[in-house]
């Protein structure tokens, strides 16, 4: 799985150790979730901005 830009549909991040698939459970089940236990992985993950994800509530 991976973090892509939503304006030019390029890929901005590939996350290791995580998969896709039909149903979110069926991903989870097979991925090894590597990246959760990798601070540097933790650390390009949280410094990619998710402001285009984003919403104001109010």
């Amino acid at each position: 799985a991976g973090i892509y830009d939503t304006s030019t549909g390029q890929i901005q991040f590939l996350v290791p150790g995580f998969l896709s698939g039909c149903y979110i459970i069926e991903a989870l089940l097979q991925s090894s979730l590597v990246c959760l236990y990798d601070q540097t992985c933790l650390d390009q993950l949280s410094y990619i901005d998710g402001g285009q994800w984003t919403k104001q509530l109010n």
